[in-house]
């Protein structure tokens, strides 16, 4: 079919058709060079996605350590640091990129992490009952992955992302605690609302403030689960969205005919990658953690 369409074409050169195959030639040779670029940058990161192990040891009494890597570096007491951390996931499986490199970096994590992942489904929308995948990482504490799926017409990334997450993983506890006890009763550790910090009143001007039907009162002798009451400390201290920059380079001994595809692959990507703010988060909370990548 495409060469009866493409003879036709040659057929009508001399009165003008060149300009039209030009152009389509200009335009497969773009995409071809776009999926290749791709292709290679999938490649490399695929290379780099580890599980959690790879990068944090939890020893006893939860205490958290760098784990060491092949060249002896690591091994550091890894601190806490009070707050809720979204660390946006282009992966959606192992351990994100920009939480390796913001550990590695920093030897720290917050008190309690988020993996963010978004999904785009082929659909126009997504329920929002059916939109958000919750999901407790048992290799680290207080760390849970949240995949939002979502169509073409939806829009996730909202200024109260925050409200919506902690909301999501707030039911979450809840339900595994209410499962738990069913099954095993009073033996899910659980603390007194008493322990947890106020809750703010529901006309701050926040926007990242939980709704009211989510908000939880701490009422005198009322009981939570242990990692409900680190969800609610770590929300209403501090929240923070931490994404990542990938700065790509080519790698070294690359062939000449390579090096040259990649380096017009990276020229066409840096200037048609999404700007940090244009994320629709307040930009206050937002943290940009660079790092290089060979491809």
């Amino acid at each position: 079919m495409d060469s009866a369409f493409l003879s036709s074409a040659l057929v009508k050169v001399p009165s003008g058709a060149w300009f039209t195959i030009t152009l389509s030639a200009v335009l497969a040779a773009l995409f071809i060079l776009w999926r290749f670029g791709k292709e290679q940058q999938w490649r490399a990161e695929r290379q780099d996605r580890q599980p959690l192990s790879h990068y944090v040891k939890v020893e006893e009494q939860s205490r958290l350590r760098l784990a060491t890597n092949s060249e002896g570096k690591g091994g550091e007491a890894l601190s806490i640091t009070k707050g809720l951390g979204i660390f946006f996931d282009k992966g959606g499986e192992k351990c994100p990129i920009i939480f390796s490199q913001f550990v590695s970096k920093l030897v720290s994590k917050p008190d309690v992490t988020i993996f963010f992942h978004l999904r785009p489904l082929e659909s126009p929308t997504v329920p929002e009952d059916e939109r958000y995948i919750v999901q407790k990482l048992d290799r680290l504490p207080n760390c849970f992955r949240v995949v939002a799926r979502y169509g073409y017409m939806d829009e996730v990334v909202t200024p109260d992302l925050a409200s919506l997450i902690y909301g999501r993983i707030r039911d979450y506890i809840i339900r595994e605690h209410a499962l738990q006890d069913r099954i095993h009763p009073g033996t899910t550790p659980t603390a007194t609302a008493s322990n947890a910090s106020p809750i703010q009143d529901e006309k701050s001007p926040s926007r990242d403030q939980p709704p009211r039907e989510v908000a939880l009162h701490a009422n005198t002798g009322e009981s939570m689960p242990l990692d409900l009451l680190h969800l609610q400390q770590a929300y209403e201290h501090r929240v923070l969205y931490i994404i990542g920059k990938e700065e790509m380079h080519v790698a070294p001994n690359t062939n000449l005919w390579r090096r040259l595809l990649l380096k017009m692959f990276l020229f066409i990507r840096e200037n048609t990658r999404n700007k940090m703010a244009n994320v629709k988060v307040h930009t206050d909370r937002l943290v940009e953690i660079g790092f290089v990548m060979d491809v």
